[in-house]
């Protein structure tokens, strides 16, 4: 571990308020105590340093070994385009932090999910309960002394605490319920309102209707059968999540991932990201009542859906994108399928341009409506196409860059006023950028795909004889068991036997390779990154998907944490609708694409 100069900036700033610097796996990290925490934090939010975003904040339970829990915060500075970890050992008796809520809005929902997941206390917090969990829930799931299965009654409605809003109601106004089985709200939503007529005084958002126990469950699957759990994620671009989560642990591992499959990762994201932006906009645009749109923009997304399982075998939970690299390679015809794909969504585009963009009905609802300043959704943690809709230049391929990102010409659309309308704007503009990367990166993609039994036939016909090769004609592993194995699928997975799945062909065809297989699944000898901590993120369809892991060597994550763009979206929303009508309500939570699949834990 090292310092680098930033650290070395914020130790000669604030020498006294800094126990530990250091960087780790390319990290910078800071280590306070709570005493100096907020004064240290403050400091850091203003110039010169200039921190101005809350990314995220998370906790790590480490009660067993060091007898204390461990806050982890990450803030980002856009000047100097620098990710910052701080953290704040708590020790077991004195479970406390000064709360972060007079520096960034967001830190209300966040510290409310750690009081609830963790039981951390915020001092200052001005309504500190629990975010997903009922009030009178016993204990806090993401301990680890709490057990993965344990099952509690819900106690009745009418047995539980008032909310803050049934609290602050006006006797003359009336409270409504939006949700969740309302359809606007996903059904996973409940957004209760309180009302003057038609206009909103004042709202409550009530999260908790889809738990999944996504992290907790991580720390308990081996990092290569946790995979299929980031596909549920968000649920309309899974190949991202896929990505961003096998992109930290190869951070951890230290996998250089061949070109040819670094390529191809880049044309799978950017076809997600176009079917998250339709299907967005399809919803959208028929909660205002543009039907048609619905049905062009998911037509488009079918075309979409065709390629993505033309490559990975199926269109939603794929799965494809593996730890090393990709499970399968490109298929022959596949970019004959690709290019209908593009020229089919274009055409879609531009109609929909067409049906929307002067449409007087859409602009009523859309323009003005749902508006927020570039200095709020920075306080939110905005990220992604709901930030950029205000102006600012931040997208995690430009900032940050990824696979072959930075060999790749698209641009960043941004808009202006940050309303209904600029976030609608910004998603179309993005889907043109995206088939542009997607055009670009297929045309130098690098190296042929191995030759297949049966090429001269009909794409269909050859994906059929492919997969009943026999075992003898695809390449195999060395039967060396000591890590040294060359990849058995050359130019889509790194060369490293003690990361890489084992064949499935060496595993049915040789007793090495079924060895092999045994120790890696079934004796704990698989993926072991070393000893320490990563955040990496990538940009999804919603803005910064980050993922925080924590390893203490063995086989399963330590503490497995998302970065879940979608919490920092909705939790703007109370404020974006206040003082606007009920029916400003529908297009303004369509227009942030709130997935609760990575949202709810």
């Amino acid at each position: 571990m090292e310092e680098t100069k930033t650290l070395n900036d914020i130790r000669r700033l604030y020498p006294d308020k800094v126990r530990e610097a250091f960087a780790l796996f390319g990290d910078d990290i800071l280590v306070t105590d709570r005493e100096s925490f907020f004064s240290l934090v403050r400091s850091l939010k203003e110039k010169p340093l200039h921190y101005i975003m809350l990314l995220d904040l998370t906790c790590v339970d480490y009660l067993a070994e060091r007898s204390c829990l461990e806050m982890v915060y990450t803030l980002f500075s856009l000047d100097r385009n620098h990710r910052l970890r701080v953290k704040v050992p708590l020790p077991a008796g004195e479970l406390s932090v000064p709360s972060l809520t007079p520096l960034w809005k967001n830190a209300d929902w966040l510290e409310r999910e750690v009081f609830d997941m963790f039981g951390v206390c915020f001092e200052g917090h001005p309504d500190l309960r629990r975010l997903f969990l009922y009030e009178g829930f016993q204990g806090h799931p993401l301990r680890k002394d709490y057990p993965l299965r344990k099952r509690q009654p819900i106690i009745p409605r009418e047995n539980r605490m008032a909310t803050r809003l049934q609290k602050e109601a006006r006797s003359e106004s009336m409270l409504l319920n939006m949700g969740p089985s309302h359809p606007a709200m996903h059904g996973a939503v409940r957004l209760m309102l309180e009302l003057e007529g038609e206009r909103v005084l004042n709202s409550e958002i009530e999260l908790g209707y889809l738990h999944r126990g996504f992290e907790k469950t991580c720390e308990q699957r081996t990092y290569f059968n946790l995979l299929p759990y980031t596909d549920r994620l968000n649920y309309v671009s899974p190949l991202i999540n896929n990505l961003g989560y096998v992109m930290t642990v190869e951070k951890m591992l230290g996998l250089k991932i061949p070109e040819r499959a670094q390529y191809i990762r880049v044309l799978m994201s950017e076809l997600s990201r176009v079917s998250d932006h339709l299907t967005c906009l399809a919803a959208m645009a028929m909660e205002c009542g543009a039907f048609t749109v619905f049905l062009y923009n998911i037509k488009a997304r079918e075309f979409i859906w065709d390629v993505i399982e033309y490559a990975t075998g199926a269109r939603m939970t794929t799965s494809y994108i593996r730890i090393g690299g990709v499970r399968a390679d490109l298929q022959p015809g596949f970019q004959d399928s690709l290019r209908k794909a593009v020229t089919e969504t274009r055409k879609v585009l531009k109609d929909v341009h067409g049906l929307l963009d002067k449409n007087k009905i859409f602009l009523n609802r859309t323009r003005e409506v749902g508006t927020i300043s570039q200095e709020e959704a920075l306080s939110y943690g905005w990220t992604g196409p709901c930030l950029r809709s205000t102006g600012v230049y931040y997208d995690v391929r430009k900032a940050h860059p990824y696979l072959v990102y930075d060999r790749l010409e698209f641009e960043v659309p941004l808009g202006e006023r940050g309303d209904n309308y600029d976030r609608y704007q910004v998603r179309m503009s993005e889907m043109e950028q995206s088939l542009r990367i997607i055009e670009q990166a297929v045309r130098v993609l690098p190296g042929a795909p191995p030759p297949v039994q049966g090429a001269e036939m009909e794409p269909e016909e050859a994906i059929r004889e492919s997969r009943i090769q026999k075992p003898s004609d695809r390449p195999r592993l060395s039967p060396t068991l000591e890590g040294s194995e060359k990849s058995a699928y050359p130019g889509i997975l790194a060369d490293d036997g003690r990361s890489i799945v084992p064949a499935k062909e060496d595993t049915y065809t040789s007793i090495e390779g079924l060895i092999r297989h045994f120790k890696f699944f079934m004796a704990g000898h698989g993926i072991r990154p070393p000893k320490g901590e990563a955040y990496f993120s990538v940009e999804g369809g919603n803005g910064e998907l980050g993922t925080y892991i924590v390893s203490d060597g063995s086989d399963r994550p330590y503490r497995l944490h998302l970065r879940a763009p979608c919490l920092h979206l909705l939790a703007a929303l109370e404020s974006l609708i206040r003082g606007r009508f009920v029916a400003d309500i529908i297009p303004t939570f369509g227009s942030m694409n709130i997935i609760l699949g990575e949202l709810d834990r």
